[in-house]
Order: C-alpha cells, then structure tokens, then sequence
C-alpha cells in the first residue's frame, strides 16, 4: 500500500497493545511498523468510499514480514466477522483494518516466522509462501524449534521431481534471458542444506542454544562442512525464484 504515513497518535496507540512474543520479535517489529501504515491508508480508502484489498508480497525478510501482516489482517477480520474460536488479534487497537474486504498474500524465500501451533490452519489458507528447496533461508530458523510460517508452503521443483531435468533446462533459459548471464545456481545444493537442517537440529535442542558458545561452534562446524556460503546464496537471489515462476505452472509446486 502506498498510503499515506499514520498518524502519529495512531501509531502510537497501535504499538502500545501489539504482542508479538509467539512472532520471530525482529520480523514482527517490522511487520507493525506496516500495519500501523496500512491502518491509516485503509482509513482513507474507507472514508472516499472504496473497498479495499490488500495484496502482500515479499521476498527473504520482506517475505517474512509480508507473512506476518497477511496473518495478522486475517485474524482482525475474523473476529470482526464474528469467529470467536479466531486467535485474538495483536492489533485491537485498530479501528480499520477490521474493513479490509480481501486478503491476499504470497511471500518468497522467507524465514519462518512463528512458534504458533495453529500456523497451517484453514484461517491462513490465503498464504502461500513459495521456497525453493535448494534455498537455506526458509529453513531458518528450524522446525526442530517449532518454527513455522503462517499459510501454506509450496516448494519449487527441487533433484528428484519427475521431469526435473526439463523444468531446470527452462528455467535456466529464462533466467539468462533475464538476467543477462548463466545462472550459477545448483539445486543439489538442497542435500548440502538437508544435511546442515539435521546436523543443526541434532546438536541445538532450541532457538536459546543458539547463542550459547557451543550453539554457535555446532552451526559454523555444520555449515563449513557442508556449505559453500557463496554458492549457497545463488538458490536464495530473487532472479533464481522469478525465472522458475516464469516457467512452472502450479502443478510442478508441491506441498512437501
């Protein structure tokens, strides 16, 4: 949306009553900066009469925080709709964004942003978040912490998918037709992160072990032993995720 700034009053209102402590707190400091945005231009749209929609999209930490906002607008217009078994929402501050007619959210290469349990419920079916298997950041941080992102989660054809070669071989194309050189990413780079995800989870029980002097031994050990930390970022570029949604139709996404 590009509304014009909240008032300050608003905004200072809204930041009182946010809660975000089963959020990643970094995305969702973000992600409340947005929404108190999107407050006010949804404020104005209203008040000449306009329906609105909102469309979030956003990719590595954009998407993360696009997450966030998508799941936090479908919890306020739920309640406002009369869902009781609806989760509360963090921002009850709001006097608009109840009026938000539609919701739609897509979100690329983003890192997990919640430890809610409900986060692939039925109330957050208009989420899709899109990740590339031979991509690390979606992956972070872990699952084996109870990380998760809100919505549905569509993987990229990735080695193994039937006709993969012929899927690579276009998007490859694409990508050069694009961009202006050859792609250098390699998509058996997801064994390498498959390793890394189950070295990791193995040795650091929680998100908390993580900033422990072994936590951070056991991620650098993993991750030197497995990954090249400059190859690895190719799946991640956005070029890489664009020239595959160039080229693959919705049944080449799976949900696995």
């Amino acid at each position: 949306a590009n509304g014009a700034g909240a008032a300050g009053s608003t905004h200072a209102a809204v930041r009182m009553v946010l809660d975000g402590k089963n959020d990643h707190r970094g995305y969702f400091r973000a992600a409340q900066d947005i929404c108190c945005e999107l407050n006010s231009w949804v404020e104005e749209s209203r008040a000449a009469g306009a329906e609105v929609e909102v469309l979030v999209v956003g990719h590595s930490r954009g998407g993360a925080i696009a997450n966030l906002v998508a799941a936090e607008l479908n919890d306020i217009r739920l309640r406002a709709q009369g869902d009781d078994g609806a989760v509360a929402p963090k921002l009850v501050a709001s006097a608009a964004l109840h009026e938000v007619e539609r919701v739609y959210a897509y979100t690329f290469a983003a890192p997990a942003t919640t430890i809610r349990r409900d986060a692939h419920s039925r109330r957050y079916q208009n989420i899709f978040n899109i990740i590339n298997p031979s991509d690390i950041m979606p992956y972070l941080p872990l699952r084996a912490w109870g990380y998760e992102r809100y919505g549905t989660n569509l993987y990229l054809p990735t080695v193994g998918d039937s006709n993969f070669d012929a899927r690579l071989e276009a998007m490859r194309a694409d990508y050069a037709a694009t961009v202006g050189a050859p792609s250098e990413y390699d998509p058996s780079d997801k064994l390498a992160i498959d390793a890394v995800v189950r070295d990791v989870s193995a040795r650091v029980g929680t998100a908390r072990d993580l900033l422990s002097p072994a936590g951070v031994a056991a991620v650098v050990g993993s991750c030197a032993t497995h990954v090249d930390p400059i190859r690895i970022l190719y799946g991640h570029y956005p070029s890489t995720y664009v020239a595959w949604m160039h080229t693959v139709d919705a049944d080449a996404l799976s949900t696995e």
